[in-house]
């Protein structure tokens, strides 16, 4: 079973971004489950504790789930060179990835709330008066993308953004928020992590996310339709032992 075999479950009401955090911790509860007696759940704390090894670990985890999905989105992009990052496995691949990214902010304790502070809120302050008027609640994951078109035509000229540079740059920042995290298993010293640094360069890692779908032609909609047909893929797989 994968994404070409699901259509959108009929029964979603509701704010889009919410409804995408609502199945993550869905997911999530049960995943947890399995990690655990596979015996690779660094830790249950949801969200971690951010200043210890365990928790930090998790996080990083989390982080090279997400690289390694852009990783294979990257592959089916060179190996469909007619239809490239629109390719099916393409898109499903960063649906993979989208998957992850909600999850480690679910785990860092950032809510959907705090996305819209950290990427609506401050762009509509420093866009002198250019971003589109507020949208209404069901419409804030479409907020989210328009404010990122706004973020990045304010710094640059109106052409598009390559796609591979989009990427680069989200994998870049995704692993200086890792940099924030200094609890390494080879060090005896024990660091605190700075909790506003971390989530501020999450939340715009997240944006960055949005970014890259931007540069390949993918909005909103389309990311909330893979996200959900992906997560009915996922309960499928762990209904069946998969």
């Amino acid at each position: 079973m994968n994404i070409e075999d699901v259509t959108m479950p009929q029964e979603l009401r509701g704010d889009p971004l919410d409804l995408i955090f609502l199945r993550q911790k869905e997911l999530m509860d049960k995943y947890e489950t399995i990690e655990r007696n596979n015996g690779l759940l660094e830790t249950d704390e949801v969200p971690v504790n951010i200043h210890q090894g365990k928790g930090q670990a998790r996080l990083k985890n989390f982080a090279w789930r997400i690289t390694e999905e852009l990783a294979e989105a990257m592959d089916a992009n060179t190996r469909h060179p007619g239809c490239g990052w629109f390719s099916p496995h393409a898109r499903e691949e960063i649906a993979d990835a989208f998957h992850f990214l909600v999850e480690m902010v679910i785990l860092s304790g950032v809510t959907s709330e705090d996305l819209i502070d950290g990427l609506v809120t401050v762009a509509g302050e420093t866009s002198q008066g250019s971003l589109f008027p507020p949208a209404p609640a069901q419409h804030r994951l479409g907020q989210l993308f328009q404010a990122r078109k706004d973020h990045y035509h304010t710094r640059h000229d109106k052409t598009a953004p390559s796609p591979f540079k989009t990427l680069l740059e989200f994998i870049r920042d995704l692993g200086m928020v890792c940099h924030t995290l200094k609890q390494k298993p080879w060090k005896q010293s024990h660091m605190p992590t700075d909790v506003a640094e971390y989530r501020k360069r999450l939340i715009e890692v997240f944006g960055k996310f949005i970014d890259f779908c931007l540069s390949i032609e993918m909005g909103a909609d389309e990311l909330f339709d893979l996200y959900f047909r992906k997560s009915e893929v996922n309960k499928f797989r762990q209904r069946s032992q998969y």
